[in-house]
């Protein structure tokens, strides 16, 4: 592809593109940068939702969309999988006892407070009153977790967690055999000596992304932090640490969420953020973004042609 086409749809924030040619390290998310995910963990989270509140036998004129796991997405603070799913939960159990929201409204609302599960539950607390509470004590977030770790792995759930599975059938195919790769070993140039991971995934998880996209033998361990190293994003200092770890001389994070953006250090060039979208790039700019591509290869095929 050529620069001309590249600059036709990638965003570089002003002042950053001399900085590319410095550029030794990539630091990867895996969902939506490595891996196409909507297939996968986003109906997880869906399935999940329907499979809690039906094991729970409540029933709720709310019904969970994809469309509402990008709102929260958006709203930051829901880079957890299993908190999309608790926030979907909460709001069908609001539904159910007849309180209504508009789910875009709740998240801007979220995002104003600074995203993330808890202050989903402070706003509704508010709109609620002492309701919430009783609301509230009927989401069991380790039965949470445990269901949407069964769907996601299927038959596989003890290879990937160390657990056998008791809520699905024996037979159920995880959903993780859904996605599909978006980057593999052969698109990283030459000039990238240095590739790590900084993903909310557990370690299974992320040993099957690793697999499955090939840089099980690019990436060594040791340069590859998960939720299991107590990883909640948006986390600044751990990835920092990380980037010193690689000894990078100047490394590009590329995510494709708020809470991606929000773990590059501000006023710190050693470490640039690119962040994967097609939809959002207004908001992304808003927001401070050093590099927008619409996808991973772009950023790859940028980097490539930086050095030509």
């Amino acid at each position: 592809m050529r620069r001309v086409d590249l600059s036709k749809k990638i965003y570089i924030k002003p002042g950053i593109e001399p900085l590319l040619k410095e550029v030794d390290a990539l630091i990867f998310d895996v969902d939506g940068v490595l891996l196409d995910v909507h297939r996968s963990f986003w109906d997880v989270i869906l399935i999940t939702t329907r499979k809690y509140l039906s094991l729970k036998n409540i029933r709720s004129p709310f019904k969970p969309l994809k469309k509402h796991i990008k709102l929260l997405k958006l709203s930051g603070g829901f880079n957890n999988d299993w908190d999309v799913t608790s926030a979907l939960i909460l709001i069908s159990l609001c539904y159910s006892s007849g309180y209504f929201f508009e789910i875009s409204e709740l998240s801007y609302e979220i995002y104003k407070r600074g995203g993330g599960l808890q202050n989903l539950e402070a706003i509704l607390k508010e709109k609620i009153g002492d309701k919430f509470c009783e609301l509230l004590s009927l989401l069991e977030r380790p039965l949470v977790e445990r269901l949407f770790k069964e769907i996601y792995a299927g038959k596989d759930t003890f290879q990937v967690y160390g657990f056998e599975p008791v809520y699905i059938s024996p037979s159920w195919e995880g959903l993780y055999k859904r996605e599909t790769v978006l980057l593999s070993p052969d698109d990283i140039p030459p000039s990238i000596r240095k590739m790590g991971l900084f993903t909310g995934r557990t370690a299974g998880e992320t040993r099957l992304a690793l697999t499955m996209t090939g840089f099980i033998s690019c990436i060594p361990m040791e340069f590859v932090i998960t939720a299991d190293d107590g990883l909640n994003k948006p986390a600044p200092e751990m990835l920092k640490c990380l980037a010193e770890r690689m000894k990078a001389k100047r490394a590009i994070y590329v995510g494709d969420a708020i809470d991606d953006l929000r773990s590059v250090p501000q006023e710190d060039s050693s470490i640039l953020s690119c962040i994967v979208n097609k939809g959002q790039q207004s908001f992304f700019k808003r927001e401070g973004a050093d590099i927008i591509v619409p996808e991973t290869r772009m950023l790859t095929n940028l980097l490539r042609e930086e050095r030509i």
